[in-house]
Parts: C-alpha cells; sequence; structure tokens
C-alpha cells in the first residue's frame, strides 16, 4: 500500500502526494546522492544522543585505498560543526546490495579503512579534492569560518577518524524489508565503535504530477557496530625507522560478523568485576582502557561495576553519600560503557552527596576545560570519551577536588 501525505492550502482543498521509488521517477542513485549532499538535514544527523550537530560540509566521492589495497568510493563523506565525521552509502530500494549483508560490510568496511591511514594521508585526501594547498588546520578554517576554535576543531577531525569514532549512515528511498532487522542483528565484536543508522529518504508525488518530488525522511534504526583495528609498531636496534603494520577488519570477516549476528541479537546481563575488565582490557580503545584505570584509582570501596543488566561492560566511578539517618551509601558520579563513545557525568548526585554549592562549581570547572563540548545545565551532562582522555590531566584534578569536598560534607 502507498504511503501518503496531504499538503493543505488555505482555500484549496487538501491535496494528496503518494510514496514512488525514485527508479520509477527515472532517477538513479546519483541524484538521491545530489541531493542529500546538498539537503543534509534530510538525514537527521543532529542528535543530542551522539552530539552531531551542524554545519555540514559535503565531501562526494572521495578515493582512497584499503589497508588490502583496493580502492574504495564512499559516496558521501561529511565534516559536522561538531567535529564529527559522518560517512554515507546510498542506494536505492532495487539495489540488490541494499537487500543483504552487502551494504553492512561495504559500509564498515570504508570506516575502518580511513581510521588505518596516517594523519597526513588523511589531510591531503580532503584537501586535495577541494584543491587546498595549505595546512589542514587552514584548511579547516576555509570550511567553517564562523568557527571561532577552528584549530582545535581541525585536531577533531583527525583524531575521531584515527580512532574510528565515525558515524555510519545508509540511505535509501525505500528500505526493503528485512534490511531493518538484519543491520538491528548486527553486534559488538571488537574495539572500534561506528555508530550507524538507517535512513530512509521517501519521495512523494502528485499523481497528477511527477516533475515535482516531496523527500520526507524517517530514521529507521539506530545501532552501533564495531570492527577491528590492529596497529602493531616495531622498532629494532639500528633500524633507521620502526616498522609500522596496520591490520583492519576483512570484507570477508565483517560479512561473517554480520551472519553470525542475524542468528540473535546480544542478551543484557549482569557483568562481574573481573569480567568487567577483561572486556575493556581486551576490546576498549585507548581512551576506554585510561578511563577504567582512572575509575578504578578513585571510585570509592573499590566499587567500579555499574548496576543493572547491560549489552556489554559498564563502569562507574562511585561517591560516598550520608543519608539523614547517618548512613553512608555510594552514589554514581560518573559512567562508561564500553561500547558506547562517551561517559555520563552525574551532577545531580552532587547534591545528594554534598550540596547545590559544590555541583554548581564543579560544573563550572568542567566546563573551563571541555567548553561547549560540555553542557553543565543538564542533570546528566555527556562528554566523548576521546575527549575526557585528551584532557585527562585537567580532569583528575577535577574529579579530585570534588571527591574531597564530598568526604568534607561526610565528616
Amino acid at each position: 500500500m502507498d504511503r501518503v501525505v496531504v499538503m493543505c492550502h488555505e482555500g484549496n482543498s487538501p491535496e494528496e502526494w503518494v510514496s514512488r521509488p525514485l527508479r520509477e521517477l527515472g532517477k538513479d542513485e546519483n541524484f538521491l546522492e545530489e541531493v542529500l549532499a546538498h539537503s543534509p538535514s534530510l538525514l537527521n544527523l543532529e542528535s543530542k544522543r551522539t552530539g552531531v550537530y551542524g554545519p555540514f560540509i559535503p565531501f562526494r566521492q572521495i578515493e582512497f585505498q584499503t589497508p588490502q589495497g583496493r580502492s574504495i568510493l564512499p559516496d558521501i563523506v561529511f565534516f559536522s560543526g561538531s567535529g564529527h565525521v559522518v560517512i554515507v552509502e546510498v542506494k536505492l530500494s532495487d539495489n540488490a546490495e541494499l537487500k543483504d549483508r552487502r551494504v553492512i560490510a561495504q559500509t564498515v568496511d570504508y570506516a575502518a579503512s580511513f581510521s588505518a591511514l596516517p594523519e597526513d594521508e588523511l589531510a591531503t585526501l580532503f584537501m586535495g579534492q577541494r584543491g587546498f594547498q595549505e595546512s589542514w588546520p587552514e584548511f579547516i578554517k576555509n570550511l567553517f569560518p564562523d568557527e571561532e576554535l577552528w584549530e582545535e576543531l581541525a585536531d577533531e577531525f583527525l583524531q575521531k577518524m584515527k580512532a574510528g569514532n565515525l558515524h555510519l549512515v545508509i540511505a535509501c528511498d525505500q528500505a526493503p524489508p528485512g534490511v531493518e532487522e538484519l543491520i538491528k542483528g548486527v553486534a559488538t565484536q571488537s574495539s572500534l565503535a561506528f555508530h550507524m543508522e538507517l535512513v530512509e529518504v521517501n519521495p512523494f508525488v502528485r499523481p497528477s504530477l511527477d516533475s515535482e518530488i516531496l523527500f520526507v525522511p524517517r530514521t529507521k534504526l539506530v545501532t552501533e557496530i564495531v570492527a577491528r583495528t590492529a596497529v602493531t609498531v616495531t622498532y629494532r636496534e639500528g633500524d633507521v625507522q620502526p616498522s609500522v603494520d596496520i591490520q583492519t577488519t576483512s570484507m570477508e570477516e565483517i560479512e561473517e560478523n554480520v551472519r553470525a549476528a542475524k542468528k540473535g541479537e546480544r542478551k543484557s546481563r549482569k557483568w562481574s568485576e573481573q569480567e568487567t575488565i577483561d572486556g575493556f582490557e581486551k576490546d576498549g580503545d585507548e581512551a576506554s582502557k585510561v578511563i577504567l584505570n582512572f575509575i578504578r584509582k578513585y571510585s570509592a570501596d573499590g566499587k567500579i561495576v555499574a548496576d543493572g543488566v547491560r549489552q556489554t561492560p559498564s563502569v562507574g566511578l562511585y561517591v560516598p553519600c550520608k543519608l539523614p539517618d547517618g548512613e553512608v551509601k555510594s552514589y554514581q558520579l560518573m559512567g562508561c560503557t564500553l561500547d558506547w563513545h562517551q561517559i555520563v557525568i552525574y551532577l545531580n548526585q552532587l547534591e545528594n552527596s554534598s550540596n547545590k554549592m559544590v555541583r554548581d562549581e564543579f560544573a563550572e570547572k568542567l566546563g573551563e576545560i571541555f567548553g561547549d563540548s560540555f553542557n553543565k545545565t543538564q542533570k546528566e551532562p555527556s562528554l566523548e570519551k576521546t575527549l575526557v582522555h585528551k584532557h585527562m590531566r585537567e580532569f583528575e584534578e577535577a574529579i579530585k577536588w570534588v571527591c574531597m569536598m564530598i568526604n568534607r560534607h561526610i565528616k
């Protein structure tokens, strides 16, 4: 059955527009790609959950080599004002690759290959398409002229690409049956987190006139998928330079992971302390491992495992709280989940553990460290793991201060 939207004009009868596949309208994938590059708002990219916001600068058909030597060509890569990198693969509903596992493997292959490129090659890749000859920070300043912290933004793009902290979008005019369930079933396999979304950009036309197309976006699915990148640096005495070996999840392994995921989703469960530590040390990126060790150092009474059942290990930094009856209990001040790219700060708990003044001053300290990346007005603001890792020394001082103030309050 056709989907219908109704457009109302004052003084006229309501007008129905019906959905039609783009191929029936004589359009191809390149047409949809052009529409999305010009109007990224159709992809619903801005999100409080991920912290992504515009403006969005598109790069189309960026060609580069995978570590295995294959040439690949992502349809669109967006740089965002929030410092995120979004890779978009565009398919029409009749494309066979959209109906099976190949579109997932293809998209993850793009992301894994980006993370394996050296920083200078990443910079050259994007600057070369725009014919820009100056430095990478100057290039980003040119793309985002209203951004005051353009040098920091330039560094953020490179760090996110190297860390594999990328946002993947499969965009189509209509999602065939089964593709949503296929993507939903993909489970975490290892260490580099890629956020994946399936977005339908449905075309609607008037039955009497198909020369005008109205696009209505729908985000069908938001999930997370992980592939693997291992970098080994070997330095032997007498060598002029160290040798570097980069191994990325192969296309075949990605496809095998997808096939395995189709058999069933991960179940939530409780994780023991040792399972949690082992999970972070085995599958965590560098930022996750540093945050784990930080939490083990400062969490009250040695408690680090977050309460409740979860799909993947999660740790929490706990602080003591003195109840009105004199009993002292622990409250979670900070949470970090293995397969999520952000940590959460539970500012509201500080009013239980100390008082509002301590909460406000702690929020100010974090605001000074992280700037606009930290929303101190929220009860439970989040921060990128990579950003916390980058400012770990200042973050540690803020945590030490708040722990001292809480202990004073309890005494």
